[in-house]
């Protein structure tokens, strides 16, 4: 229904990506399009990011990567540092609270994400039919693109991850590139992504960050 998708929208929104990073400052934006249309563009493009610390990032090596455990956030991983975890929560349209975990490392010449982003409200989960979780996984993405001073799509695919729908996707932003991919499980969004320069070597990708990963 036309309600069902404006408030999806909504909810999406408040899902911009990028929030409370080490290393990353976020001009939030504004006068975002209430348009039920959840395929436009979600952001107006004109606010910076910066990643990476250009000073540590390619000089920061790691031996072995340290293995950890998020018990609110549903996963194992490993991460080249004991990674930096913020939450906060938004309300959607309803009333319903939207809980976003952020979790970053640096290391290897890159910086690792993982952003677990959590539905209070039962209709927003996996298993229902109305809940479109590739449209979802679009709009996210489309909202880093846009988000970003000069962002760019390089590559995005729809694929499997875990037995999963998901979205893989390749952002350039600047001299730096957005490698990740999107998922859901049961009422979560999962955004595993890595931060790296694009002219640089990388000595580990996207390919063995994700494949530490696993849902507890």
């Amino acid at each position: 229904s036309r309600r069902f998708e404006f408030k999806q929208l909504l909810m999406l929104i408040g899902l911009i990506l990028l929030v409370y990073i080490i290393g990353i400052v976020v001009y939030v934006v504004r006068d975002l399009s209430a348009s039920s249309n959840r395929h436009l563009p979600i952001a107006e493009g004109n606010d910076q990011i910066i990643l990476n610390n250009p000073e540590t990032a390619l000089s920061t090596t790691v031996p072995s990567w340290k293995d950890y455990t998020s018990t609110d956030g549903n996963f194992k991983t490993k991460f080249p540092t004991l990674p930096t975890r913020k939450t906060d929560s938004v309300k959607d349209a309803d009333g319903f609270d939207i809980t976003t975990l952020s979790y970053s490392s640096q290391g290897d010449g890159s910086t690792y994400f993982i952003f677990v982003y959590e539905y209070a409200d039962p209709s927003m989960v996996e298993t229902n039919s109305k809940f479109d979780a590739s449209a979802a996984f679009e709009a996210m993405m489309n909202g880093m693109v846009n988000t970003a001073n000069h962002g760019n799509l390089l590559y995005s695919s729809n694929t499997t991850f875990l037995g999963k729908k998901a979205l893989r996707y390749r952002i350039e932003v600047g001299k730096e590139t957005l490698d990740g991919i999107l998922f859901m499980n049961e009422n979560r969004i999962y955004n595993v992504m890595m931060d790296y320069f694009t002219n640089a070597v990388q000595k580990t990708d996207i390919d063995s960050f994700t494949s530490n990963f696993e849902l507890r």
